[in-house]
């Protein structure tokens, strides 16, 4: 489970967006693919959890995981004690969920824990990471299954990431300051950024490159492979208190 330098730009984005409520829950015992100095501080060190809730206006934050060290040690496939109940106002899911075996659980704890008038960001894959995850999610699992939970989609986005991207984005000290400078003098990012999804439009329908077609209505013509390791995000705000409810596929 991590988040990658784009993530954290997209983050920052959705977050100065929305920047209601001061306590975030990390799910996983997160690592951070980038230094303090895309945090906006001074220095090269790789940049931990507390550096990002500060960095994005939280007051406090606390990172959840059964390995690892976290600040809560717990199994997310039980149900969380109920002393976590309602505490958070933004959740992140850096990655966690598509590698958890049972997801009904994992998504039960996730709307406990949350408040009532809390955010939920997932990181997930769409497509690869085959021999790591459990599952590949698309963006209808997401937009059905919030919106019969009472919640309302503010974000949904993909990403496609290049071969090598990894391993490049894990060495942290001199590579990322070139890094740094390069897109400073290109203005872009040297990877593909975060895309966003049209509201509604859930069927993909071509595919080139680094772009992916999504539309409302699935047509008869559609890509045959899909990029490796393609990822998939959604920001969601809970605005009504519903019962715990599976979707069916329409």
């Amino acid at each position: 489970m991590g988040i990658e330098l784009q993530d954290l730009l997209l983050l920052k984005e959705l977050r100065r967006n929305h920047p209601r409520g001061g306590r975030l829950l990390i799910l996983g015992d997160c690592i951070h693919h980038y230094t303090v100095a895309d945090l906006g501080y001074s220095g090269r060190e790789q940049a931990r959890s507390g550096d990002f809730a500060k960095a994005l206006g939280f007051d406090s934050f606390d990172t959840i995981d059964i390995a690892g060290e976290p600040t809560i040690k717990a199994d997310l496939h039980s149900p969380v004690p109920i002393e976590l109940h309602h505490q958070y106002d933004w959740i992140i899911d850096a990655g966690t969920l598509f590698f958890c075996f049972d997801i009904v659980s994992i998504w039960k704890n996730i709307l406990k824990m949350l408040k009532q008038d809390g955010f939920i960001f997932h990181l997930a894959g769409m497509s690869g990471y085959i021999g790591r995850a459990y599952y590949s999610f698309s963006p209808k699992t997401f937009y059905d299954f919030y919106g019969i939970n009472g919640f309302r989609l503010l974000y949904s986005g993909y990403r496609v990431k290049k071969s090598g991207e990894q391993a490049m984005s894990a060495k942290l000290s001199f590579e990322n300051a070139a890094l740094r400078l390069r897109r400073f003098l290109t203005g872009r990012l040297l990877t593909p950024p975060w895309v966003e999804i049209n509201r509604g439009s859930l069927h993909l329908t071509s595919y080139s490159g680094d772009i992916l077609e999504f539309e409302a209505k699935a047509s008869a013509a559609q890509p045959d492979l899909l990029p490796n390791n393609c990822m998939v995000s959604c920001l969601v705000e809970r605005v009504e208190s519903r019962a715990f409810t599976l979707p069916v596929p329409t």
